[in-house]
């Protein structure tokens, strides 16, 4: 992501970077399947993540906790200890994403009874497509079934070479973008029903632009090629 493309000053675009960058070296540390300490990082690697709201206990707490849980999907998967542990420290936890102390709310809805699901995803988004307006429209059939949606991926590095499109999530408003993790990175964004989810994919090759559609057009910020 390039702030120069979004105009020098923007609010906010310095430290979306940041986040992107530390988010693409913990991608890469977590696909190695290795147990990192933060020694083992290099001061450059260091430094990028601490731009990000990372120290060096942090990172060794989500760690070690990590290597156990690779397999649990939300926080009610996990040992009741070190749930506690997580929500204890402001890490945030989803799926085998452990997230700085600083982020980890944005990610977590945890209701009276202690169970915590998916929240809000609020970073940037990525998806290969062209910036059409069909290509930011689900497909009829195939992404408006039941917990479906449009796909996109927190990370560059899940994308075919060819164009793509960056979304700003935080600029969502009646839809909701679910970093699910079904594969590692994977967001999906859709309405609140699944009915308004059906009617949105309706519009794609009639050429009417929806409302949905329309939303995600405004919070593009950029189209690109790998």
């Amino acid at each position: 992501m390039d702030c120069g493309l979004r105009g020098i000053g923007d609010p906010g675009c310095n430290a979306r970077v940041k986040l992107e960058k530390s988010e693409s070296l913990l991608n890469r540390i977590e696909k190695s399947q290795e147990n990192v300490t933060w020694n083992d990082l290099k001061t450059t690697e260091q430094k990028i993540l601490r731009d990000a709201g990372w120290e060096e206990w942090s990172f060794n707490f989500a760690d070690q906790i990590a290597g156990g849980v690779r397999n649990a999907t939300f926080l009610e998967d996990l040992p009741l200890y070190v749930a506690e542990l997580i929500i204890a420290s402001g890490i945030g936890f989803l799926g085998p994403a452990i997230l700085p102390p600083v982020l980890g709310s944005q990610y977590l809805d945890c209701k009276t009874d202690g169970k915590c699901d998916a929240a809000q995803y609020l970073g940037m988004m990525y998806r290969n497509a062209s910036g059409t307006a069909d290509s930011l429209t689900p497909r009829p059939g195939i992404d408006d079934i039941a917990g479906g949606g449009l796909s996109f991926w927190n990370s560059l590095d899940a994308l075919n070479p060819g164009k793509y499109v960056v979304v700003d999530a935080s600029k969502l408003q009646q839809l909701k973008a679910v970093l699910d993790n079904n594969p590692i990175g994977h967001i999906t964004v859709s309405p609140a029903t699944l009915q308004e989810l059906q009617a949105w994919a309706a519009t794609r090759g009639s050429g009417i632009v929806h409302g949905f559609t329309q939303e995600l057009l405004n919070a593009l910020v950029s189209i690109l090629k790998k």
